[in-house]
């Protein structure tokens, strides 16, 4: 079948046929020019993609998933964040910690210069469900390359920007779906960053939104385009929990107990107001790793987590 698209604003009449066409046709589509707009309005109205049948193993309230035995809610709500370019170090935090938490977060530090391949070795050293967290922001076809490429490690959870828009969102949400069931990793929208403060997004970024209108705005827009939850901080849980409903996924990072420092992350908050609010996940990366006793330091989060 051949689909020729003239203009800008022909993509949203063929969307709902979108799902039918082979993948490279689909990239080849998504490399063109979109309204942002009117995709966004149509899709949200009129083509939202239906979920596919894709494995969700983020937990329910009793803590019982097909994937793991059941340990304790405890265990399902913690990411820890490997946030160290030593993959020595993050292999002994992994071993460590592995019994106490749910899963664990890598990012550039560790995969830049050790390549996807330290998925597996995450894995191998006890992690259950690993989070890649590399952001992806680039052209359609190209990330949804990232997250193929992404997916044949058994990725669990993986970012992407929201602003990089609907037409690449979709494509990444195609080429997950197109992934074995029990393989298909799940798509989290990064909205507004944690380090990014209003006065940055209004007079740096020229987004004249508050934080909140434009992390709520965001969120609902990934969530219209398929994906299966977002990135919120603290402060914007409550906001963001009726915008993505459930079973949509908010993963929370900026997690602080109170004698913790904020580091260079501006919107933090503490666990317990981050699970009341309505978060699923909470990201602890600097509390956790370094502290002189980790799971001394994890068992300050041990009631926090077991009250929700």
């Amino acid at each position: 079948m051949c689909l020729f698209i003239v203009g800008s604003r022909r993509l949203p009449d063929f969307f709902p046929i979108i799902g039918r066409i082979h993948r490279p046709r689909l990239a080849a589509i998504t490399q063109f020019p979109v309204d942002q707009e009117l995709f966004s309005n149509h899709f949200r109205h009129k083509a939202q993609i239906p979920k596919a049948k894709i494995r969700r193993v983020h937990y329910n309230d009793n803590g019982d998933a097909k994937s793991r035995p059941r340990e304790g809610i405890m265990n399902k709500k913690i990411i820890c964040a490997l946030d160290t370019s030593d993959l020595d170090e993050a292999l002994r935090i992994t071993r460590r910690l592995a019994p106490h938490v749910g899963a664990f977060k890598i990012g550039h530090a560790l995969t830049l210069p050790n390549g996807l391949e330290v998925v597996k070795r995450i894995q191998d050293a006890g992690a259950q469900r690993v989070f890649l967290d590399l952001k992806f922001h680039d052209i359609p076809n190209s990330v949804a390359l990232a997250v193929c490429e992404a997916a044949k490690f058994g990725v669990w959870m993986m970012t992407l920007h929201v602003s990089g828009g609907p037409a690449m969102m979709t494509a990444a949400v195609e080429e997950a779906r197109c992934a074995e069931e029990l393989d298909a990793p799940l798509l989290i929208g990064v909205c507004v960053l944690t380090s990014l403060d209003q006065r940055v997004l209004t007079e740096h970024l020229g987004v004249t939104r508050t934080v909140q209108e434009q992390l709520v705005y965001m969120a609902k827009l990934a969530i219209d385009c398929g994906m299966d939850g977002v990135v919120c901080p603290p402060p914007e849980v409550s906001a963001v929990r009726p915008a993505v409903l459930h079973p949509g996924i908010i993963v929370t990072p900026g997690i602080r107990l109170a004698h913790h420092s904020h580091d260079d992350q501006v919107r933090v908050g503490s666990p317990e107001k981050a699970l009341a609010d309505g978060a699923d996940y909470l990201v602890v990366g600097r509390a956790l790793i370094q502290a002189p006793d980790p799971e001394k330091a994890l068992a300050g989060f041990r009631p926090l987590a077991n009250a929700h």
